[in-house]
């Protein structure tokens, strides 16, 4: 049996994320093994669908990120790295020194005595590229707008009684909408 349900990508990437996890699960000892057979059969079946979808959301985003091409960003990027060289803290061998945040990306270490001067060579720099930073800015939320647009898919079902005890909490809800018969006290989060 299935359904065919209506739902964003991003609930699709969620979905995805939670059918991985089930379908690693091992039975648990007081589960029917044949019951566990059937709703393993049936999460896979569902991965499969959701991860081709998936692959297709990629392959869109990734092309409107190969097709962006704007020479103005690629100077204005070439530009602030050289304001940020020239305002930056040297060794002593005059390499630029980096600062490394808790993500682990690099920035420079800018000069505190001359930071005043690196805030205002930013700002003006920035607002002279204006068009360039709002077109850019346009396209990265049209490329995550996908993750919005809505899919339609056709998911295998399984009854409640045939899904793995493993699975609990966050997975288990996020599987909901393909279990049949859901006892009444449970709700989805």
């Amino acid at each position: 049996m299935s359904i065919t349900v209506t739902m964003t990508n991003r609930k699709l990437a969620e979905l995805h994320e939670a059918l991985d996890f089930t379908s690693k699960t091992v039975p648990n000892e007081r589960d029917d093994l044949d019951a566990y057979r059937r709703s393993n059969y049936r999460i896979s079946r569902n991965y499969s669908t959701a991860l081709s979808l998936l692959q297709g959301m990629e392959r869109k985003m990734n092309k409107m990120e190969a097709d962006y091409k704007d020479d103005s960003l690629d100077l204005y990027n070439e530009l602030r790295v050289a304001i940020c060289k020239a305002h930056c803290v040297r060794s002593a061998n005059g390499d630029p020194e980096y600062d490394t945040t808790q993500d682990c990306t690099r920035s420079y270490s800018i000069n505190p005595d001359i930071k005043e001067d690196f805030d205002k060579a930013i700002k003006a720099h920035r607002e002279l590229y204006k068009e360039t930073l709002e077109r850019k800015e346009a396209h990265d939320k049209a490329v995550k707008d996908v993750l919005d647009e809505e899919v339609t898919v056709e998911l295998k079902t399984i009854k409640w009684a045939d899904v793995p005890l493993g699975m609990t909490g966050v997975w288990r809800t996020r599987l909901m909408i393909m279990i049949t018969d859901l006892p009444e006290n449970l709700e989805e989060d």
